[in-house]
């Protein structure tokens, strides 16, 4: 299974680096949708939507969303997606007395979803919009991913203090602390590579910390909807890996906080 995991990996990364790096901005951004839209299918599933139309107007309201967030404020949505990620880590550190909260409500669900992936969306197209923004996304998601290399090997290795058994039974404090270890590590050789300011890396690296820290919830909140109805992965097309959202359910949470600390503090313009 390990061997399929890497090998997998391997190819979507490439598929990834390839397509920031190389597809122009208007491909770029119709792919990024592409994927998103397949996330939005497998949150519907999520959401409590069994019948295929309705998870289907579930897809077409998710895109509406993602046409109507380019037109709004970008602070403002990278606002409110903080309150979000704030309120889903109460839900998780809770759960399982959180459930009424997400459950009793047919709505809520559905606009987790929302509020989970269209600000993602948003900013990684902002970010590869921008000057170098091919650069700055593939650092990004180089955090995001040694957060999840360092904490599935930490975890693997010498995880024994469970994190949050009643929502990811598999997840260690170990394996938690591995990934921020990592994630520091690159932080810090990123910037060396790109020859940033030593003043500006006591910006950066608690910045990557708290990457790692939304990346670990991102993962988190989509570990306690599927413990809510029962699977364990949101599809079976990416062998080692399940579904679209499997995969970027740590960049959810992560790349729009990594924006919004970048424009605060001037990183990003």
């Amino acid at each position: 299974m390990l061997k399929i995991r890497i090998i997998t990996a391997l190819l979507l990364v490439t598929l990834i680096l390839t397509s920031i790096f190389f597809l122009p901005l208007y491909a770029f951004i119709f792919l990024t949708t592409i994927i998103f839209l397949g996330a939005a299918w497998e949150w519907s599933m999520l959401a409590g939507y069994q019948k295929f139309l309705h998870r289907l107007l579930y897809v077409l309201f998710i895109a509406v969303i993602l046409w109507g967030t380019w037109y709004a404020s970008i602070r403002l949505i990278l606002t409110v997606n903080l309150i979000w990620w704030i309120i889903a880590t109460f839900l998780i550190v809770t759960y399982p007395k959180s459930t009424p909260i997400f459950t009793q409500n047919k709505y809520v669900r559905p606009l987790m979803g929302v509020f989970t992936l269209a600000p993602c969306w948003l900013a990684i197209i902002i970010i590869r919009s921008a000057e170098n923004g091919a650069i700055i996304l593939t650092f990004v998601f180089c955090l995001v991913w040694s957060t999840d290399i360092g904490a599935y090997f930490s975890g693997k290795w010498w995880g024994k203090t469970k994190l949050i058994p009643k929502v990811s039974p598999n997840k260690t404090w170990q394996g938690f602390y591995g990934g921020i270890l990592l994630t520091i590590i690159v932080a810090v050789i990123g910037c060396i590579v790109f020859n940033i300011s030593p003043l500006d890396w006591l910006i950066v690296v608690p910045l990557a910390i708290m990457v790692a820290i939304l990346s670990a919830i991102g993962d988190l909140l989509e570990s306690m909807l599927k413990r809510q109805i029962n699977i364990k992965d949101t599809g079976n097309y990416l062998p080692g890996h399940g579904g679209l959202l499997d995969r970027i359910d740590s960049l959810t949470a992560a790349v729009p906080i990594f924006l919004l600390g970048c424009l605060l503090f001037g990183l990003f313009t």
